[in-house]
């Protein structure tokens, strides 16, 4: 596997403030939804179960000390992704997504999303593109879906993608810090 480490345009440690508090409070309000629902409650896990499997995600109480002494750094900032549930009705592959919302600024500083590196946006081009794929005598298309998935976070910048979480979406369990050590989760 490819391991790669966030591309910052910024130094966090200037623009990341703790906002470990703002997480919770998300975590807490998701904690309410669920509550009311038992079939929110398994799907989000079911969701959650599907990362995990996958080895995107890492309670970080499994990390080695060394790599545990990297996610919880105090010399340098860090990061907790809010995150929610997205529902897509008659979507066979996953009905209910955890989505993570790097876009949540910290208290008085900026958010995880502001101080990456952004890709150029290739949509005014894509007539243009298609019509120059079309024009060749063959083609050649895959399907790279999974590749992104497919990149390891360096362990250095575990401390960017940690969220809040709940064993069993129990708001009575303690809340447990997790890592996310795959890209494009």
């Amino acid at each position: 596997r490819l391991v790669s480490t966030l591309p910052f345009i910024a130094p966090p440690k200037d623009n990341l403030f703790p906002n470990r508090f703002m997480a919770q409070k998300v975590l807490d309000s998701q904690m309410k939804k669920v509550s009311a629902s038992d079939d929110a409650r398994m799907d989000i896990r079911e969701s959650f179960e599907k990362l995990s499997s996958r080895g995107f995600l890492l309670p970080v109480s499994a990390l080695d000390t060394s790599t545990k002494k990297l996610v919880y750094d105090d010399t340098d900032a860090g990061y907790y992704i809010p995150w929610r549930t997205v529902y897509k009705p008659g979507s066979i592959s996953t009905p209910c997504r955890i989505v993570f919302d790097a876009s949540q600024s910290t208290p008085g500083g900026s958010s995880l999303n502001n101080l990456l590196a952004k890709g150029r946006n290739s949509l005014p081009k894509i007539l243009h593109m298609f019509i120059r794929f079309r024009r060749g005598a063959a083609a050649f298309a895959t399907d790279i879906s999974m590749a992104y998935n497919g990149i390891k976070l360096d362990p250095l910048h575990y401390k960017y993608q940690r969220y809040l979480w709940k064993e069993d979406l129990d708001p009575e369990n303690a809340t447990k810090t997790i890592s996310i050590r795959i890209l494009g989760v």
